[in-house]
């Protein structure tokens, strides 16, 4: 089912007062997963100053994709307040990240608060051409930051899932090949439950664990000098992207569980 009109809130130039309503509300969600997750809880990063620097000190115009596994509807502002407050005050430098339309766009209010906070619509089972992949390329192009959830939804039984090929589309069809970030978690799921009751909880343990950076240069180089297929690339993208997550999976389990 395509988007409706009311559920989709960006325009290529915002203005003044939506880019500060828009500031506000990513700080202040941030604030309280800084809060929740390091008060009242334990969030453990190793390597998190890759991430850092991915963010705040890569070359200009260049454009990072991150992609992290998917437990809890809490992820993003629990594990995004491990990172200082000052990298979310200007929105231009913030992630933007795919949302289901069934779940965080079904009435108006919602759609307003999750847009704000620079999540796009994406419907599930409409392909990899859709209105909100063409978006995210398009703020890929200006240099900005996408976070992919390549499973395509929150994981509640925690077996490694086929990775949607939607990730491997908006790497191959950026302008500029974007430096790829993979990170893994383990925890998020205790910190706030996918079954009832919906009780969010403390003295909980989370680990995360950032990788290393994915160079698709080269391949992707190769790949359409001997004309692979638009299909064909997106695809090898994505089975790079999971073969590097699955040994990032193993790594974190060792040190969340001290193998």
């Amino acid at each position: 089912m395509p988007l409706q009109k009311w559920q989709w809130k960006y325009w290529h130039q915002p203005g003044h007062i939506w880019r500060s309503t828009s500031c506000i509300t990513m700080v202040g969600v941030v604030a309280l997963g800084k809060l929740w997750g390091r008060l009242a809880n334990t969030v453990n990063v190793f390597n998190g100053e890759r991430l850092q620097k991915a963010i705040s000190e890569r070359e200009n115009g260049l454009p990072l994709v991150t992609v992290s596994n998917h437990l809890s509807c809490v992820d993003d502002p629990t594990l995004m307040g491990t990172l200082p407050i000052r990298l979310f005050t200007s929105p231009r430098k913030v992630r933007w990240i795919p949302g289901a339309s069934d779940i965080a766009f079904t009435k108006l209010s919602h759609t307003i608060f999750f847009s704000l906070g620079q999540i796009v619509p994406v419907v599930r089972g409409d392909g990899v051409y859709q209105q909100g992949m063409d978006f995210m390329i398009e703020k890929l192009n200006q240099g900005g930051w996408l976070h992919f959830y390549p499973e395509g939804r929150v994981n509640m039984t925690k077996e490694f899932l086929r990775f949607k090929w939607g990730v491997g589309r908006v790497i191959a069809e950026c302008e500029r090949c974007p430096m790829v970030l993979p990170y893994w978690h383990i925890g998020m799921d205790k910190i706030l439950p996918n079954y009832p009751p919906y009780i969010p909880r403390i003295g909980k343990r989370v680990t995360m664990l950032v990788g290393e950076a994915i160079d698709f240069r080269e391949m992707l180089a190769q790949m359409r000098h001997e004309n692979w297929t638009p299909m064909e690339i997106r695809k090898k993208i994505t089975d790079v992207i999971q073969d590097e997550m699955r040994q990032l999976k193993e790594r974190t389990e060792a040190i969340h569980y001290g193998r």
